[in-house]
């Protein structure tokens, strides 16, 4: 693993927009956008892809304080079902880091994986790469956000056991 690290999947949800506000305020924090190669059982098109990254990316950047430039993760699920993913994947993560040169700090290694298989080459990568960003922002944390990763995060997962939240 990597250590205590939760993901919260609320992006597409609208009954979570509202919380948005809390999760975009965190300078220290580090963004995961998580597309999926495979849609309805067919194999998603680049023009497809490029638009949702490209919608998503400028919605983050939209949303935060002008002065932080957050970082992003690009990755992607459903290799198994399209083995061609991880080089179209890091195609469209080059054009996004040139597009957002600047303003959003997108990491050079885009993550195309088969999410059911824990233990694989790209899982393993991707884990190694959260690590290494949350030991660079472990200095940055602030003591005011410990009651909050303590105490309400906790609590929330708690009262929202059907909201999907990755701990590894």
């Amino acid at each position: 693993g990597v250590g205590r690290v939760s993901t919260y999947d609320v992006a597409g949800q609208n009954q979570f927009h509202k919380t948005h506000g809390f999760f975009f305020s965190a300078a220290n924090a580090f963004f995961i956008l998580l597309l999926s190669l495979v849609t309805g059982g067919e194999i998603r098109n680049r023009p497809e892809l490029y638009k949702e990254a490209k919608y998503w990316l400028c919605f983050l950047r939209a949303s935060i304080d002008k002065r932080i430039i957050p970082t992003v993760i690009i990755a992607a699920s459903r290799l198994d079902r399209f083995p061609r993913g991880g080089e179209i994947l890091q195609q469209l993560t080059d054009l996004m880091r040139r597009m957002f040169d600047g303003k959003l700090n997108i990491s050079s290694k885009a993550f195309a994986m088969d999410c059911r298989k824990k233990s694989s080459t790209e899982i393993t990568e991707f884990r190694q790469h959260i690590r290494e960003l949350k030991m660079q922002r472990k200095a940055l944390y602030p003591r005011l956000c410990e009651p909050v990763v303590t105490e309400v995060l906790p609590a929330l997962r708690q009262q929202h056991q059907d909201l999907f939240i990755y701990t590894s």
